[in-house]
Parts: structure tokens; C-alpha cells; sequence
């Protein structure tokens, strides 16, 4: 566990670290491998290189994925990635989120853009933003869920940029409640 400034304990259960880097050999995740671990940043990267899910759930800031590694969230081993940052704030992935075959989940209440690669040899890709009628997801690269199935829910929008940004799935589904014209960001 690293950070570019402090690292603090709130309520006795959440960390909050500026620019948080994780590494971990058999999961990182809250009490339980069930229950997230609940941080507080401004950005994060996570490693596992063991079984074992890597479960965040960020709350009180925009939040960035990936810093200056090569990775954003790497699952090595077996295990999904869930990511949900709470709250209104947005959520950027700049770098890729990846596992070698769980689940991908990423979930973001004000705003999700997909500026890096989403991957998962097999299992199932979510990406999703539960905010308002404003609240947009925006798509600028890849998703790969090899014969799994990608899920794209919004409350706003679902847009793209104006290249060409590939999904491999079994299935693709979208769901979008508002409409965009956007462009890349």
C-alpha cells in the first residue's frame, strides 16, 4: 500500500490516500472477499497476482484509474474487479482494468469514460452509471469480454468518440435513458 501524500484511516475502515497504488498476492477487498474495501482518492491502482477478487468502492472525490504503472487494475489471478465510486463524483479509466477471467464491473454515479481498454479472457463486462438524466458513460477504447457478455447501462447518455472502438462479447446489450451528441472528451 503506497500514496503520493498521507495515509489515513477513517471511522476505523476507510482509507483515504492520495494517489493510491495497491498490491496484494490473494485479493483486495473489505472484511470479506463479498464486501468492498471502502477508500477515499483521488486516483488508484490495484494489483492482485493471486486468486482473490480486488472490491473497491471509492466515495467524496472524482476518481482516476491508473497511475504511473502500466496498469490501472490488474487481476493476475482468478478473482473479478469491482469498482464503484459513489456520490455524483466521476469516474475516468486511463489506464487498462483487467483479469484473466472474472467479472469486470465498474460502476460510477456521475460520470464513467472509458479512455483505456477493458479486458477479461471469458467473463462478464458491466460498466454502468446510475446518476441522473445528465449523468453520461462515455466509450473511447476497447472492451474485450472474449464469449462473455457486455453490459452498458446509463441514466444519460452512452457515447463514443469518432474512431473506432471495438467490443468483443458473446452478447452486447445497452441500455441508455437521455441522448448525446458528444464527441471525444
Amino acid at each position: 500500500l503506497s500514496s503520493a501524500g498521507a495515509i489515513q484511516i477513517l471511522a476505523g475502515r476507510v482509507i483515504k490516500a492520495g494517489a493510491l497504488d495497491m498490491k496484494a498476492a490473494n485479493g483486495i477487498y473489505g472484511s470479506t472477499n463479498a464486501a468492498a474495501l471502502d477508500i477515499v482518492t483521488d486516483a488508484v491502482q490495484a494489483k492482485n497476482t493471486g486468486a482473490g477478487p480486488i472490491r473497491l468502492a471509492n466515495s467524496g472525490s472524482n476518481l482516476s484509474v491508473g497511475g504511473a504503472s502500466s496498469y490501472g487494475i490488474q487481476q493476475q489471478g482468478a478473482g473479478n474487479v469491482f469498482l464503484e465510486n459513489a456520490g455524483g463524483y466521476t469516474t475516468t479509466i486511463n489506464k487498462a482494468v483487467t483479469t484473466v477471467g472474472g467479472n469486470i464491473t465498474i460502476d460510477g454515479s456521475g460520470a464513467l469514460t472509458l479512455l483505456s481498454g477493458v479486458s477479461t479472457a471469458g467473463g462478464n463486462v458491466a460498466l454502468t452509471v446510475a446518476g441522473n438524466a445528465t449523468s453520461e458513460l462515455g466509450i473511447f477504447q476497447s472492451i474485450n469480454a472474449g464469449g462473455g457478455n457486455v453490459a452498458l447501462i446509463s441514466s444519460g447518455a452512452v457515447y463514443g468518440g469518432t474512431g473506432t472502438n471495438d467490443v468483443t462479447a458473446g452478447t452486447l446489450s445497452i441500455t441508455a435513458n437521455g441522448t448525446s451528441t458528444r464527441g471525444a472528451p
